[in-house]
């Protein structure tokens, strides 16, 4: 009787896992289904990616890549499906981002299959019901596809580790180059998952054999190398943006990333890390016929994979001093749900149901939350384009503040209305930080742009502010032109800069303006706050105050 309900409880126990499995897969691809259905016009980084994959030439392109944060693979993709299968809409853009999603949840299966962990449960909970890889992923930006590439290529450099075959060794190869070339950061994951090949292969004592694992990820090495001098040039204009390394900012995107709504969801990250760190630990230090079985050699591979991987990818957010953003961490997110699962994936029993019933906390847990806010847009740029193009005048002003909206308010809008920013640059199809720059280092850009909104309104017209500006008080003076940069209060950093020229805007609205009232455009929709841009119209000429003295 013991001998027989072994194999039932067993089997009843793949049984689970298997309907799990499936059904956060389907519940994962309903979140791709609505973020698609719902997430409207492009943001202004999708609009930069779009832009700059479409724009004149191919060779064109590629001379415009340093204007954005990926190599060629993924605004050549990008640039293919606009010309020949999606065309320029919106919604056609989004189908793009769409496959790019399910891309992921085929990746998390077949790497399951590669690494023979069973059914990817950790990854499916932790990463495909995550709404920020849903979100930021399947957005026209090259993070999704840079986690299927990376997730792809991991899973055959472990099939490498496991038989030395030159097929395998150039389907290994292929794939890191593919990665890094759709993200620069994937070099620091892929070159983790060559170290856990080879020490899996130095456990074995194959020497040759580990490096030959180390030696598939050269060609990916090597494929860099072309953007080394463009990418110094860039660092030129790229000051402007870089503020440097913060702990504070990286463990609150880092936060949102995993957590994505769900808070809760970082104690979970938390305790999985912790728990995969023993674990792995454990192993590594267990004896050699410990880890000869293959359910032990992945846990070492996953185990030495989630250390150099964390390390690698700190010195990579190191080395790029930028803001992080919640979609930097996707990548990384893909790779430590992957991570955690090579190392649990062949627990007892009871870590199995453990596993089991932590997967099913999550789907029940995050799926109305994720579902809530996977039905937001994007932007609202687009509508308020529309708005605009129906209400302003020729006699009209459009100021876009800050500059960097002008970019997804460039493509929507074709009202008969002029527009401008603060400060005023000669290119808004791309993020072009270099014309910034220019600007930050003149003294008083947006002089001509505040002349022209006081002229505009003395002679009755209105000035539309697309955009937030700061709030001023009544009779509030405007702050003083910062001195061009770099200058020992702001440096480069053009958020400041922006600052003050904001103010100095609205304290001209609130001295000439007789009111400013703000447009309430689709207020019944839900937008994220990247970009949930307001509103507001500047009319009438107020009369100049009494002279005191008189």
């Amino acid at each position: 009787m013991t001998a027989d309900a072994s194999p039932k409880s067993s089997r009843w126990l793949n049984a689970c896992e298997w309907t799990v499995g499936l059904g956060a897969t389907v519940a994962a691809l309903w979140l791709h289904v609505t973020y698609l259905l719902h997430a409207g016009g492009l943001w202004r980084d999708e609009t930069n990616s779009v832009h700059l994959a479409t724009t004149g030439s191919f060779g064109e392109m590629c001379g415009q890549l340093t204007h954005d944060s990926f190599p060629i693979l993924f605004p050549s993709l990008l640039r293919f499906w606009s010309e020949t299968i999606g065309g320029a809409s919106d919604l056609r853009l989004r189908v793009f981002g769409f496959a790019v999603g399910l891309g992921i949840l085929f990746a998390l299966w077949l790497n399951a299959r590669l690494l023979k962990t069973g059914v990817p449960l950790l990854p499916l909970g932790l990463v495909a019901m995550n709404l920020a890889v849903v979100r930021w992923g399947d957005s026209l930006r090259g993070y999704g596809l840079g986690c299927v590439l990376m997730l792809v290529s991991v899973g055959l450099v472990w099939r490498l580790s496991q038989c030395m075959t030159p097929a395998r060794f150039a389907l290994a190869a292929v794939a890191g180059i593919l990665s890094v070339q759709c993200l620069y950061q994937n070099a620091f994951l892929f070159g983790a998952a060559c170290v856990g090949g080879c020490v899996v292969c130095l456990r074995r004592r194959e020497m040759r054999n580990g490096l030959i694992v180390l030696a598939a990820g050269v060609p990916a090495a090597l494929s860099l190398l072309p953007y080394l001098r463009p990418l110094q040039r860039a660092q030129d204009w790229w000051v402007v943006e870089k503020t440097g390394f913060s702990e504070d900012r990286l463990l609150q995107t880092l936060g949102d990333a995993a957590g994505a709504g769900n808070p809760w969801m970082n104690w979970v990250w938390l305790g999985l890390l912790f728990l995969v760190a023993v674990v792995g630990l454990a192993m590594l230090k267990s004896s050699r016929e410990d880890t000869l079985e293959v359910s032990g050699e992945v846990r070492v591979f996953g185990a030495v994979m989630l250390l150099t991987g964390l390390a690698g990818f700190g010195v990579f957010i190191q080395l790029a001093q930028l803001p992080t953003q919640t979609w930097y961490w996707l990548p990384l997110l893909a790779f430590g749900g992957m991570c955690f699962e090579c190392v649990l994936c062949h627990g007892s029993r009871n870590v199995r149901v453990a596993r089991l019933l932590l997967i099913i906390a999550i789907a029940l847990g995050t799926f109305q939350t994720n579902l809530r806010f996977a039905g937001c847009r994007q932007t609202n740029m687009d509508r308020i384009a529309e708005h605009l193009a129906k209400r302003v005048g020729p006699a009209d002003l459009i100021v876009v503040h800050p500059w960097y909206l002008s970019v997804s308010f460039n493509r929507y809008y074709h009202g008969p209305a002029k527009w401008r920013t603060l400060p005023p640059i000669s290119d808004y199809h791309i993020h072009r930080y270099d014309l910034v720059k220019a600007q930050l280092m003149s003294a008083s850009p947006v002089e001509e742009v505040l002349a022209d909104v006081k002229n505009i309104l003395r002679a009755g017209g209105r000035v539309w502010v697309v955009g937030a500006i700061p709030s001023v008080q009544p009779g509030q003076l405007p702050p003083a032109d910062p001195p061009p940069a770099p200058n020992e209060l702001l440096g480069w950093n053009d958020g400041g800069y922006s600052s003050i020229w904001g103010t100095q805007f609205a304290c001209l609205l609130a001295e000439n303006a007789a009111e400013l009232r703000e447009e309430i455009v689709g207020d019944d929709e839900c937008v994220i706050g990247f970009e949930s841009v307001p509103l507001q119209v500047a009319s009438g000429n107020k009369p100049a105050a009494p002279d005191a003295n008189q």
